[in-house]
């Protein structure tokens, strides 16, 4: 009988041992970390997709207001509409820029080319947008163009004087 004792004692272990307990908290840590990971990452998307979609609306919102000054100048006077719309010179041919206070954390470029077919009328132009703090300096618009957040292209035919 007592050696029935014996085995019933080994057989009835309540709790658990300190293995169990190390290898639940291991596999709750891995659990936790593949999650914040998740958010981590998910956060970060989220931020660079608002970055995106903020760009281009910036880029559609210029070439609608570039549009509206084809209206008012002539293929001629087309520097006099861009001054208007406060764009900058760039160093590189046919190349502007602006910081608008309107959208304080970009810089805009806009690109103008005669156009091959018309080039009397028409304007190949194209605004890129860059985020600021990616850009060395305005100016670097010229040298940078891979860098940008946003660009859209159109055609711009001057009907002003038409």
């Amino acid at each position: 009988m007592n050696n029935l004792n014996i085995t019933h004692n080994i057989c009835n272990k309540k709790g658990s041992t300190l293995v169990e307990v190390i290898a639940s908290f291991v596999i709750l840590v891995i659990l936790l970390v593949s999650f914040f990971t998740l958010f981590i990452q998910t956060k970060q998307t989220t931020k660079s997709s608002e970055t995106i979609i903020d760009a281009t609306y910036v880029a559609q919102t210029e070439m609608e207001n570039f549009y509206s000054v084809s209206k008012k100048y002539t293929f001629n006077h087309k520097e006099d509409g861009i001054t208007s719309l406060h764009y900058q010179n760039a160093s590189c041919a046919n190349t502007y820029f602006k910081e608008d206070a309107q959208y304080p954390s970009y810089t805009i470029a806009l690109q103008l080319a005669q156009n091959v077919q018309f080039p009397s009328k028409l304007s190949d132009m194209t605004i890129t947008v860059y985020d600021k703090k990616t850009l060395e300096n305005p100016d670097a618009v010229c040298g940078n163009p891979q860098n940008y957040k946003a660009i859209m292209q159109n055609v711009i035919e001057w009907k002003a004087g038409s």
